[in-house]
């Protein structure tokens, strides 16, 4: 956790101040989740085998699932009015306070 919090620290450090002021909270937020997460993800290889297939597809196609959860929020894409899907990404990364500015 501390290594995904430290690069965090280092990338927020890079930013200009007024980047830092509007992001650094939610990117703080954001490493948080995914750190208490790790086993919820997929692994990069998953991702890197996708991007693969597509750029070497003879007909790509214009989207690529990839990861384990691609397909529920395809479905949450297609089926949730925009703000309700927007509201439960930012409520599932904790994100909510962070850019409402609290």
């Amino acid at each position: 956790m501390e290594k995904t919090l430290g690069g965090v620290e280092n990338i927020i450090a890079a930013l200009p101040p007024e980047g830092a002021a509007l992001y650094a909270e939610a990117m703080r937020r954001m490493a948080r989740t995914f750190a208490r997460n790790e086993h919820a993800g997929s692994p990069p290889e998953v991702v890197a085998e996708v991007v693969e297939r597509a750029l070497t597809d003879r007909n790509p196609r214009t989207r690529y699932l990839a990861g384990k959860d691609s397909v529920k929020l395809t479905l949450l894409a297609r089926f949730l009015p925009e703000k309700l899907l927007d509201a439960a990404i930012l409520r599932t990364f904790g994100l909510g306070a962070a850019l409402a500015g609290g």
